[in-house]
């Protein structure tokens, strides 16, 4: 399935928090995973917010769905 929509220029917190979604972490332990490291966002509602900002931009239904999106595009 083929995206219809332009490709995404993340900011370097979305790169940073879609890296670590593809490495297989939970939205919980990336929120645990920057806060540690002293990066923003660092909460779970934050990751959250941003991944829904992804989805709803590439109208992926599901965080499947914009992994491959992604992947597609080139950005994973």
């Amino acid at each position: 399935m083929k995206s219809s929509t332009p490709p995404l220029r993340l900011s370097r917190e979305e790169k940073r928090i879609v890296r670590l979604l593809a490495k297989g972490y939970t939205q919980i332990e990336i929120a645990l995973y920057l806060e540690q490291r002293g990066f923003t966002p660092s909460s779970k509602s934050a990751v959250e917010k941003q991944l829904k900002k992804l989805r709803d931009h590439t109208k992926a239904k599901t965080m499947f769905q914009l992994a491959c999106i992604l992947k597609n595009q080139g950005i994973l």
